[in-house]
């Protein structure tokens, strides 16, 4: 009998310990999992918003480049250095207006 009433313990510890756990984790991943997640998920546009701010400033750099270049090139045509200025401004604006759209919300985030 002694057998069977171990066995009896045992398997309702295992009961609790089981019902326990589950609740637990229930209550963790509502309390904390999700709640993270979601904030996380906050900086999905940011983080696009970012790539395109860099591919920006790689276009801005080839423009500066190319009129650094094109201006140090004494017989370069002279519509073409130009061109490429206004390019250049083109670039600096998008850049500059796509950073300013990410430091916005980042501070958007950081009150949120």
């Amino acid at each position: 009998e002694r057998g069977a009433v171990m066995r009896y313990k045992d398997l309702c510890e295992n009961l609790i310990s089981n019902t326990y756990a589950k609740e637990m984790s229930s209550n963790f991943t509502a309390a904390v999992l999700h709640p993270l997640a979601e904030y996380l998920n906050l900086f999905k546009p940011i983080h696009e918003k970012i790539k395109r701010r860099n591919n920006l400033l790689l276009d801005f750099d080839s423009y500066r480049r190319k009129v650094r270049d094109l201006a140090d090139n004494s017989h370069a045509n002279p519509n073409a250095i130009v061109e490429k200025e206004r390019k250049l401004a083109i670039a600096t604006q998008a850049y500059q207006d796509m950073n300013d759209e990410v430091v916005h919300d980042m501070k958007q985030l950081v009150m949120t």
